[in-house]
């Protein structure tokens, strides 16, 4: 569907001004999404650990590799990195319990990763930080070096996601159905009027104005549907002959007040009542003209819901 604009006829109020109050029906047939921009980062804790660690262990095990560095970062899948680290190899045979303790001493007071192989399998031990006051000890029944203290690390991910919002295009692939694409997230909602369990309700019609206006005179609309937009303009084709917007307005539902086109302090007072739309001239310039029902003028209407 192409989008709605009407013509210029010698009954309707300038093209550009109604155009411009219909632009509201033209987002109701674009594609629709939800967005909102995905952002975040990774960060960590320490959490002491007075308990003893395996820090390196030698059984039956061909050679170990510990590094170490004054500090850490994470990167951006959140795994940890040392920074600038230095690292000691040790071999499967060591000059015994007090030379393996001294080789590994280096480490205390850093961050430390160990890695142990055997054969074709490696395992490689989470980064911990080894406090300054650290003991290292030899346990000769594994052939490991203890550690009576450490600090686990704990990687968690900070999300600060903005808020999410409405995007619509007349282009299908402009954004896609889900996921992420260029920092945002989406949620892809369809089109409107598609969307609907029915089939939108659309009513359009005329009335002559009375003179009246006020609250004790208001005017009233009756449809055969409960509205959700309804339009009302002024059409004399004098006013927009001198390009002087005519006067109207337009209600969306939920709304108790609008201002009347052409005169920016002009209120309307509106409500609903089940299929009835009633409004009427309630501040600053109360007229009938600000009321939409100047005697003998015509005004046309149009409703939605």
């Amino acid at each position: 569907m192409t989008d709605l604009t009407f013509p210029n006829p010698s009954d309707f109020v300038s093209r550009a001004a109604f155009n411009e109050r219909f632009s509201v029906l033209n987002e109701l047939y674009r594609h629709w999404w939800y967005r909102r921009a995905v952002s975040g980062h990774y960060e960590y804790t320490q959490t002491l650990k007075n308990e003893s660690y395996t820090y390196l262990g030698m059984l039956n095990q061909d050679s170990a590799q510990v590094q170490y560095a004054n500090s850490i970062r994470i990167t951006s899948d959140g795994e940890i990195e040392l920074v600038n680290p230095v690292t000691i190899n040790v071999p499967s045979t060591t000059g015994g319990a007090d030379s393996l303790v001294n080789l590994v001493k280096p480490a205390i007071g850093k961050y430390s990763i160990v890695t142990t192989r055997m054969g074709s399998n490696t395992h490689t031990n989470p980064c911990v930080f080894i406090p300054s006051d650290a003991v290292f000890s030899y346990d000769d029944t594994g052939y490991q070096v203890m550690t009576n203290k450490y600090e686990a690390i704990n990687v968690v991910y900070v999300d600060e996601s903005g808020d999410w919002e409405f995007i619509s295009s007349a282009d299908r692939d402009t954004y896609p159905d889900s996921g992420e694409q260029n920092g945002y997230e989406y949620q892809y909602l369809g089109i409107p009027f598609e969307n609907a369990r029915e089939a939108p309700k659309i009513a359009t019609g005329s009335y002559v104005g009375t003179g009246t206006f006020g609250a004790s005179s208001p005017n009233s609309l009756t449809l055969d549907f409960e509205p959700k937009l309804v339009i009302v303009g002024n059409l004399i084709p004098a006013r927009y002959s001198s390009g002087e917007w005519s006067n109207s307005f337009i209600w969306t539902s939920g709304q108790t007040d609008t201002y009347i086109t052409g005169n920016e302090y002009a209120v309307v007072t509106l409500s609903l009542t089940g299929f009835t739309l009633k409004w009427f001239a309630s501040s600053n310039t109360v007229n009938a003209a600000n009321q939409c029902n100047t005697l003998g003028t015509v005004y046309r209407w149009i409703a939605l819901g």
